[in-house]
């Protein structure tokens, strides 16, 4: 719009072929046998295996179950490297940490009330997958997500069965939401569409939008026309109506009214300070060191009427990674040269900083994730 740099647009599919149907289904009303595929999904994929078509099933969540829950007092069994759930892989009989790696075997009880009460969570790729053999019990599958594919020739070779047509469903991550063609696919069954805005990330939405668009891509790419089945429960937000639309302007417009009015990028410039130490303490009191340096700098800065905002420290939404604990600070000026400015003050000044050499700092120009 500030005519900084070219705008180009795509107006029109190969071949003028058309834009796939999208069908909206609200999980908040769908039944207990169909949480995971809804009624919905479960017709069209039959209904798309009996003509002899194709279908994608997409979900950006690995694993059989994403947590595993103790019914009793609640605790959620957890890493012991990172402060995150363990997902349950049927296929391996394990826990694993998408982290670091780190793996458990399945505790008889509740590691903190004793009780045998524990019960899975939550549902990812692997999961998908024997629900679907479930429903089409004869009929080719394959599964393309980080724990199938172990080595480039097993992606050729599982995109290959496609091609083939020795399989006629394939379920992924968004290792198959870009880039692929396969014409006979007719239908894309995008599954809990709304999971990644739930991220505590200011990009979560537009994320998002870009993902589920060129899902919904991989439909009616042939002559056949394509049916997009995006399961939901936010069909109000505004990034689901964009998708439903394929209306990318339409999600820009709303997302810059948000960020205006909270001044984040692009109507402000970013940097995140990324304090980590294997003591949470260590790491708390680096962190608290570092703000204060970079509200001194700051009031400094604003006497030069160089607006700077920061914001935090808090502990990083990932508090824990590979046994070492993570709290962050965020830097907010109106131009560039203000926050590389910054930036070099506060490493000037915090090196000398006593509690700061205990821990490492990163500094993240314009993040692309504030995890």
């Amino acid at each position: 719009e500030q005519d900084r740099y070219k705008s180009l647009h795509l107006g029109r599919r190969i071949l003028n072929r058309p834009l796939p149907e999208l069908t909206l289904v609200d999980m908040r009303k769908e039944s207990s046998q169909s949480a995971i595929l809804s009624a919905t999904l479960q017709k069209a994929l039959t209904k798309t295996i009996q003509q002899g078509e194709q279908a994608l099933i997409f979900l950006n969540r690995r694993g059989f179950a994403t947590f595993l829950l103790c019914h009793v007092c609640g605790h959620v069994l957890q890493c012991s490297h990172c402060s995150v759930s363990l997902t349950y892989h049927q296929n391996e009989g394990n826990l694993r940490c998408h982290y670091c790696g780190w793996l458990r075997s399945i505790p008889q009880e509740c590691p903190v009330c004793r009780n045998a009460s524990l019960i899975f969570r939550g549902f990812g790729t692997e999961r998908i997958e024997e629900e679907i053999n479930k429903l089409l019990p004869t009929t080719g599958i394959v599964r393309i997500d980080r724990d199938t594919i172990s080595r480039p020739e097993h992606v050729v070779q599982c995109l290959n069965a496609v091609r083939d047509r020795s399989a006629d469903v394939l379920i992924g991550t968004q290792m198959i939401a870009k880039g692929h063609d396969f014409p006979n696919i007719t239908l894309v069954g995008i599954v809990n569409a709304d999971t990644a805005l739930q991220i505590a990330d200011f990009r979560a939405g537009e994320s998002t939008v870009q993902l589920l668009m060129q899902v919904a891509g991989r439909t009616g790419r042939g002559e056949k026309p394509g049916r997009v089945i995006l399961q939901t429960y936010n069909p109000a937000h505004y990034t689901i109506e964009a998708v439903l639309r394929m209306e990318y302007d339409l999600f820009c417009k709303k997302e810059l009214d948000s960020r205006k009015e909270l001044q984040y990028p692009p109507f402000t410039k970013m940097a995140k300070f990324l304090v980590t130490a294997s003591l949470e303490e260590v790491t708390r009191k680096a962190a608290e060191e570092l703000a204060l340096v970079c509200r001194q700098v700051a009031q400094e800065f604003r006497r030069q009427r160089r607006p700077i905002a920061i914001l935090g420290p808090t502990p990083a939404p990932l508090t824990r990674l590979n046994r070492r604990f993570r709290w962050q600070l965020f830097a907010k000026a109106w131009t560039s040269q203000n926050l590389q400015d910054f930036i070099a003050k506060v490493s000037e000044e915090g090196g000398t900083a006593k509690g700061l050499r205990r821990a490492r700092l990163n500094i993240d120009r314009d993040p692309v994730t504030t995890l």
